[in-house]
């Protein structure tokens, strides 16, 4: 009789230790109040269509835990106002996942205004969310000198050429691209030009000078517009060429930040 009872008060005992451990491990799991975060999206420029995946920039969704223990997180693109359009890579808007994530974003439209696009991440049991910002914004590339020449008379004359990010030219429109001259040891904002060997007007100093952006290429000349003729002067001059973007940076082209191309010494000696 004393081993019966001996059995059943073990058994009994067990099944208690079970229960007590299956309770702690559900305190556990329903304790836990799921995190998201979401990592910076820098710009990112439209797709190449001779090489989709070249302008694709990398994005982490971080669930923590991760795996999550129950439910899942949504990941969605969308745009908040103007207009613009970007998706993941493979060509969708919306994802689910469970644990952390890192996507690929891919632009398809320009946006025209400032960080329109937006990636939220909303975890499904607890509905917690994180979100962030990003332009869709297409920048000259491949920017370079082709030649630069002396054509006489004073004239430096040089030929540049660009492309776009996307391979696409159009893609440029609405942004801006130039030069700002800046004229060594002369007065500023104006000075006026030596006489002999030029006409005596005033030009402003520092000079921006635009050129049509969509063309991706543009001659330009470096002279006094009238030469009179030959007499001793040795001009030096400071050409900086530039990238304007027009949503990320509008304001006056002199002191865009977008993006510097290059940056020249020119001497002009006469004779």
């Amino acid at each position: 009789m004393k081993r019966i009872i001996h059995f059943v008060v073990s058994v009994a005992i067990g099944l208690f230790g079970c229960f007590s451990s299956l309770n702690a491990q559900i305190e556990e799991v329903t304790s836990q109040n799921p995190t998201v975060t979401v990592g910076a999206i820098p710009r990112v420029p439209i797709s190449k269509s001779s090489n989709p995946s070249l302008n694709d920039k990398s994005v982490t969704v971080t669930l923590n835990p991760s795996p999550l223990p129950m439910g899942n997180c949504t990941v969605k693109i969308t745009k908040t106002s103007g207009s613009g359009a970007a998706t993941f890579d493979d060509g969708t808007t919306t994802k689910t996942i469970t644990s952390t994530t890192t996507f690929k974003i891919r632009g398809t439209a320009n946006s025209t205004v400032k960080d329109n696009m937006k990636l939220t991440a909303t975890i499904s049991s607890n509905s917690a969310s994180a979100s962030t910002t990003f332009s869709v914004r297409t920048w000259v590339t491949n920017w370079h000198k082709v030649y630069g020449i002396d054509v006489g008379g004073g004239d430096l004359q040089f030929r540049y050429e660009w492309d776009s990010e996307s391979g696409n030219l159009n893609h440029l429109a609405g942004n801006r691209i130039g030069e700002v001259v800046a004229y060594v040891g002369r007065a500023q904002p104006v000075f006026i030009w030596t006489s002999p060997p030029y006409i005596p007007i005033a030009t402003l100093n520092p000079t921006p000078t635009l050129v049509p952006i969509i063309l991706g290429r543009t001659t330009d000349n470096q002279l006094h517009p009238i030469f009179i003729g030959q007499a001793p002067d040795t001009l030096q001059s400071i050409q900086v060429w530039k990238f304007q973007d027009m949503v990320l940076d509008p304001g006056p082209f002199i002191s865009t930040q977008s993006l510097s191309l290059a940056t020249y010494n020119i001497f002009t000696s006469i004779p």
